[in-house]
């Protein structure tokens, strides 16, 4: 069988990481031709991190500067949710 990744999930998560984050990074673990990228501002450790899991730590002012490099426009992003307004940039970011 060929262990190439055919499937990368992206995903934000700015702020304290949910009560079902363990479980969440354990099911992932039965996915290994997928990678999981979370962008995130927590820097907290995660424990049992399976090797397809990549946390990708980005404070809001770090994307915000990214952002604004990339796409020439200034971006105003007051609340977390609203980094859901940019997904059709995030392969572009």
């Amino acid at each position: 069988m060929n262990n190439l990744t055919s499937i990368a999930v992206l995903t934000c998560w700015h702020g304290p990481y949910p009560w079902y984050l363990p479980y969440f990074i354990h099911s992932c673990q039965f996915n290994p031709t997928i990678d999981f990228y979370i962008i995130t501002n927590n820097d907290e450790s995660v424990p049992n991190k399976p090797d397809n899991v990549h946390l990708i730590f980005k404070p809001e002012a770090d994307l915000k500067k990214l952002a604004h490099t990339k796409l020439g426009f200034e971006i105003n992003i007051d609340y977390p949710y609203k980094l859901n307004d940019f997904k059709p940039a995030y392969g572009f970011l």
